[in-house]
């Protein structure tokens, strides 16, 4: 399913020329200056085609509990998110006037969108009473000729709200790897999850950090201090195995 929409994305964004070499960040900004809807469009599928390695990474450590369709679903919504927020046009925020930023903010939402996927799994026991038609059975009415619709949910990808969701709850520890995740270097090089690098900045925490946390997520410094201050003193084989747990009770996040 995936690789069909691909050709079909990259079908429609072969009307933008040498889109496949262009720099992404331009290639949202165009997307955002762009008035005719056409060309818009094209531009949208081009981003997406852009961003699809990260939806089959982002498939290929999930399979075992998320669909395609729940895939392309997160990460399509992530990139109408990201883009709609445009946070790098912001004056008030960190990415404002950042030229990478439309790909930082991109890669940022489609990690969150991948937490929050598995955070409602976990609630709903797999969207039991999940009644949307699925994207199989729209493609397979409308024919080879349909480029997959792409429909703003308006779903908040809010990582801050997450993150908060998880302290009201006292899952400290979880609330710490989803910030430590989307905003700190816990990946390889090939985008791969790095346990161990993780395991490296929860050891490295620092006051600075503590500051950080306390007014990104609106907590009590001496409380971030105590909690986090409490972890970093774990043992690296002791924070492995928490996250090892972490990852089972969140079906291979």
């Amino acid at each position: 399913m995936l690789h069909d929409y691909y050709l079909l994305y990259s079908d429609q964004a072969d009307t933008i020329p040498n889109w496949r070499k262009a720099n992404k960040n331009d290639l949202c900004n165009q997307y955002l200056d762009e008035s005719d809807e056409y060309k818009k469009s094209a531009y949208m599928a081009a981003i997406v085609c852009r961003y699809w390695q990260a939806l089959t990474a982002s498939y290929g450590k999930s399979f075992m509990s998320a669909s395609e369709e729940d895939a392309y679903d997160w990460f399509i919504e992530a990139i109408l998110y990201a883009l709609s927020h445009a946070v790098w046009r912001d004056p008030m925020s960190k990415l404002y006037n950042d030229p990478n930023g439309p790909d930082k903010a991109i890669n940022k939402k489609i990690k969150c969108a991948r937490l929050t996927y598995f955070q409602q799994h976990n609630r709903y026991n797999r969207k039991i009473n999940h009644e949307v038609e699925s994207l199989d059975k729209i493609y397979a009415e409308l024919g080879d000729s349909c480029v997959p619709s792409i429909v703003d949910t308006n779903e908040e990808f809010d990582c801050t709200s997450l993150v908060r969701g998880q302290l009201s709850q006292h899952n400290y520890f979880f609330a710490l790897v989803i910030d430590l995740i989307l905003n700190s270097d816990v990946f390889t090089t090939e985008h791969v999850f790095d346990s161990g690098k993780l395991v490296k900045q929860i050891k490295g925490l620092d006051d600075r950090y503590f500051k950080y946390f306390a007014k990104t997520y609106n907590w009590s410094y001496a409380k971030v201090e105590s909690e986090f201050g409490r972890l970093k003193k774990i043992s690296k084989s002791t924070l492995l195995n928490e996250f090892e747990y972490l990852t089972a009770t969140l079906g291979r996040i």
